[in-house]
């Protein structure tokens, strides 16, 4: 570091000064040759911190969602043939000897177990789908706003003549 001077390495970053140490004249210059670089750089820490917010594990996140929902969807599937094979027995039973009335009671609460079961993973279904919906908009959002300021910061790099690689 030179006496004198101060460290910058913004205006390098972008293209607009060969190097990162300026007397306060020089700052004084780019400033004024640059009145809009402030803006630039918010707008490229905003870019940095969706960015990062993009590297974020939603789409595993998500995938773990999913196979989640997967296993349920199966398992309700296998219930609700459960429930029609206990229904196909209930209404070929003939209650009017006493072993049947005592399978048929069995089957009946059988059958309540099995509905109730069924409840519990329809919504349990449901909420994972909301969960997996929320993270597809996030995931979308996110990418959107990154997309939208890459362009936007190149833009705005390029209208002031600096290069950046993004």
């Amino acid at each position: 570091m030179k006496p004198n001077t101060i460290y910058d390495p913004r205006w390098k970053l972008f293209g607009l000064a060969d190097k990162e140490y300026f007397l306060p004249s020089e700052l004084t210059s780019l400033y004024t040759n640059y009145p809009d670089f402030d803006d630039i750089w918010n707008m490229y820490k905003e870019f940095l911190k969706v960015k990062k917010e993009l590297q974020e594990p939603y789409a595993e996140e998500k995938s773990v969602l999913e196979q989640e929902k997967s296993r349920k969807e199966e398992e309700l599937s296998s219930l609700q043939q459960k429930l029609q094979n206990i229904e196909t027995v209930l209404n070929s039973l003939d209650t009017g000897d006493p072993l049947s009335l005592a399978v048929k009671t069995l089957l009946e609460d059988s059958k309540k177990e099995t509905e109730q079961k069924i409840l519990i993973l329809q919504q349990e279904i449901s909420d994972l789908s909301s969960q997996i919906q929320e993270l597809s908009t996030k995931i979308e959002a996110v990418t959107q706003r990154y997309n939208e300021l890459y362009v936007n910061l190149g833009n705005r790099i390029a209208e002031i003549g600096g290069t950046w690689e993004g």
